[in-house]
């Protein structure tokens, strides 16, 4: 399932648990708060042009990250598997630090 609104992910995580698929998209204008129930709610995350996702995904440890632009995370082991998945299929590695062209501006939330 897709959602923009990280309530609708938490409602989704706490009604289906792990039996669904949770994906966080157009995410430019969530708020600090609204990043972390994300991350703590879905499965997968599009950065978007979000300052606050950036953010909470640089605090986060265990988070894969694909790209140098418009970031996708992995945040739970079915997460990863998709994105490690998609970045084999068209040759290319998880982010590793190289230098970012981020959308600008990045909008705060």
């Amino acid at each position: 399932m897709t959602v923009a609104k990280p309530e609708d992910a938490a409602a989704l995580k706490q009604k289906y648990g792990d039996r669904v698929i949770i994906v966080g998209v157009h995410t430019s204008h969530v708020t600090h708060d609204g990043a972390r129930k994300m991350f703590d709610n879905c499965d997968m995350i599009t950065a978007c042009a979000s300052g606050p996702m950036r953010r909470e995904a640089e605090l986060r440890q265990d988070v894969l990250v694909a790209g140098n632009k418009v970031q996708i995370y992995g945040v739970t082991k079915t997460g990863k598997n998709l994105v490690l998945d998609k970045l084999t299929s068209i040759g290319r590695k998880p982010y590793d630090g190289e230098a970012k062209d981020e959308p600008r501006p990045l909008i705060s939330g």
